[in-house]
């Protein structure tokens, strides 16, 4: 039933993307058998498939999306507009920034505040890449204020964690207080994704205070939720995070081996982040690995630092391993 599946959905993209379950792209995928084809399901598969691992079938579906969708469903236009984005971002389009205010403005035209509070904030993510940020930490400090004017937990997660973002070059202490607040709001609600990704931003500031083992503590469950997931756009960006730990440990050859790998793989790191990595360690290079041989390498490391901690039979029995 077509519009059954439209209705089924375009609420679980969303659910999908915060719960790493990005298996369900490949429903959305299968729903474009039915003709006419089901609303949301080729962008919600696009969106699915860009963050699970699979970029070539992402860029297809838009590739095959035609041209403007009916602008009198505002949930469509938003979808379409996300899922151009998204094939933006994975070819390095230059015209990327324009995507995204085209996205905001269709998720402002849906009539939620909190969608388009969140939405919003997701701009910080490319103007850190971009080192803009004067521009990040106006949009990161609006788009918080949107978003806690709605009380939408989702909504103060995205916008919680994205001013911590857009602060963490200038006040790193301000940053740590909105990570750990996006950190609370996500375990709380069960949103893993935006868990994961605020545990890896802390971690490095908490590493800068000297404080090793807690940034460990963080950054070690996101890496291998990342891993498991197939979300490599996240991996690769707390990658940059997992290299400058590792320097702060004394590791500068794994960091390194680490590094040269990310030259062409920049995720959603922040510039300031990649130059200060560039100072350490040198520049990245294009690196040798494949992708899973990279992601390979970061498991080997993670269990070598899980075998050295005084707490390494527990870490091994929570993952169902063998001590």
């Amino acid at each position: 039933d077509r519009e059954a599946l439209a209705a089924l959905l375009k609420p679980l993209v969303w659910w999908a993307w915060h719960a790493l379950r990005y298996e369900v792209g490949d429903w959305a995928h299968e729903a474009l058998a039915v003709q006419p084809e089901p609303a949301y399901a080729r962008a919600v598969a696009n969106h699915l498939f860009t963050h699970g691992g699979r970029p070539e079938d992402a860029i297809r579906l838009v590739e095959e999306l035609g041209g403007e969708v009916d602008a009198g469903d505002p949930d469509a236009e938003c979808l379409w507009a996300w899922a151009h984005f998204n094939a933006r971002i994975l070819t390095a389009d230059p015209g990327l920034m324009s995507w995204m205010h085209r996205w905001v403005e269709a998720a402002q035209r849906t009539g939620s505040v909190a969608h388009a509070a969140a939405v919003r904030s997701i701009e910080v993510v490319f103007r850190v890449r971009l080192g803009e940020m004067d521009e990040a930490r106006r949009v990161g400090v609006e788009a918080w204020q949107e978003a806690r004017s709605t009380g939408n937990q989702i909504a103060m997660c995205w916008a919680a964690f994205m001013k911590g973002r857009a602060f963490s070059d200038s006040d790193p202490r301000l940053a740590l207080e909105h990570f750990d607040q996006a950190a609370e709001i996500a375990q709380r609600v069960g949103l893993p994704l935006n868990g994961g990704f605020a545990a890896t931003e802390a971690a490095v500031v908490i590493a800068r205070l000297a404080e090793p083992g807690e940034a460990r503590e963080r950054l070690a469950p996101a890496l291998r939720s990342f891993i498991d997931s197939g979300d490599r756009q996240q991996l690769w960006t707390s990658a940059h995070h997992f290299a400058y730990y590792l320097t702060r440990v004394g590791r500068s050859e794994d960091a390194r081996c680490i590094w040269r790998e990310l030259g062409g793989r920049q995720g959603w790191a922040a510039r300031h982040h990649r130059d200060e990595l560039a100072e350490l360690l040198g520049d990245p290079g294009d690196g040798s690995l494949s992708d899973d041989q990279l992601v390979e390498s970061i498991r080997g490391v993670l269990d070598t630092l899980d075998l050295e901690s005084p707490h390494s039979a527990d870490r091994r029995t929570a993952r169902g391993e063998s001590t």
